[in-house]
């Protein structure tokens, strides 16, 4: 399922800006440059993946001025997209109706 969350900071700008919504999945499988979400000391991140290396995740900002290398279980989410004006409401909208009606042809097999 789709969760929204307010990102606050200017760190993945220009792609991610101070204020902007991003749309994350809890249920993900990462890859090297996927943007995901992390707690690292009780404070929430979102940067990109720059490499994987066993059960640990090294992440970067998009301006590449701060690393972190964090344990999988810290992840709690992969952004998919981000509310950006009128196509980005659409497409997080669009979205989520198709997970519904995938829920639901799947409980019926």
């Amino acid at each position: 399922m789709l969760k929204p969350l307010k990102v606050f900071g200017t760190s993945m700008s220009p792609f991610i800006k101070n204020g902007d919504v991003v749309f994350y999945e809890d249920d993900f499988s990462l890859k090297k440059g996927d943007i995901i979400l992390y707690f690292l000391n009780e404070t929430k991140f979102v940067h990109r993946v720059y490499k994987i290396n066993g059960d640990d995740i090294f992440v970067s900002n998009d301006d590449d001025i701060e690393y972190h290398i964090i344990n999988k279980k810290f992840v709690f989410g992969k952004v998919v997209c981000k509310y950006n004006g009128m196509i980005g409401y659409t497409l997080g909208s669009i979205l989520k109706i198709i997970r519904k009606i995938r829920r639901c042809l799947f409980r019926q097999n």
